[in-house]
């Protein structure tokens, strides 16, 4: 279903009060912005849709289907899924591209301002936390450890490497769960530690995710349709 497609579905909808459209409508949209974690991590790419069929552009010509998606939501008073069409935003284009109004015009003034500022502090912030875990000493070993110091000499160099801390760049792991792999350095113990702190910060960032965007807390981003 196109952009194009929801769009009217909303207009018409709620014009003629014709639930179903509406419904249909919204279904698609919060399908591919999710308000959890959980279904976020199904995301595989920040610019890509799975409910939603993106609009084909001649060659040379970028997609403005985020644009329009945000534009959108403004417009029908979908709040709940601006947190997660900002992020993919900000996870998909470069700051300059942001910041030019010529690469994204889709862009109202007021939505551009925030997507910068949650850029910003979404940086700033996986910054902090990857400073504070590898500053810290209390995290390994883990009680029952069964390699001691092995796992605590490993744990700087594996924990630097995780996608937590990646740039943005087309890239939509950084909320993602911890894979196997990176865990495969430690004893079962610190591994079950490790994944358990990294959990831990996902789920924090992502409940402070409007916030980042100067947008309401989760319960107060009520849709027209609540």
């Amino acid at each position: 279903m196109s952009v194009v497609y929801i769009s009217a579905l909303l207009r018409l909808g709620k014009k003629y009060e014709i639930d179903f459209f509406v419904d249909q409508a919204l279904k698609c949209l919060r399908f591919d912005h999710p308000t959890t974690l959980t279904k976020w991590q199904c995301i595989a790419m920040p610019n890509q849709y799975k409910k939603i069929a993106r609009t084909e552009c001649s060659e040379g010509e970028d997609n403005d289907d985020m644009e329009d998606i945000i534009a959108l939501s403004n417009k029908h008073d979908i709040p709940s899924i601006l947190h997660a069409a900002y992020l993919r935003l900000i996870l998909t284009y470069s700051l300059e591209t942001i910041v030019s109004e010529s690469h994204t015009p889709g862009l109202s003034r007021e939505d551009r301002d925030k997507c910068i500022v949650g850029w910003d502090k979404l940086s700033a912030e996986l910054r902090k936390r990857r400073t504070l875990w590898l500053q810290g000493k209390d995290l390994l070993p883990a009680e029952g450890c069964l390699t001691s110091n092995a796992c605590r000499m490993r744990q700087w160099k594996a924990m630097d490497n995780f996608n937590l801390w990646k740039d943005f760049d087309d890239n939509a792991e950084n909320f993602s769960a911890l894979p196997k792999q990176e865990l495969a350095v430690f004893c079962s113990k610190c591994a079950k530690v490790v994944r358990g702190r990294h959990d831990e910060i996902r789920e924090e960032m992502w409940q402070n995710l409007p916030t980042y965007f100067q947008l309401e807390k989760w319960e107060d981003l009520k849709d027209f349709d609540k």
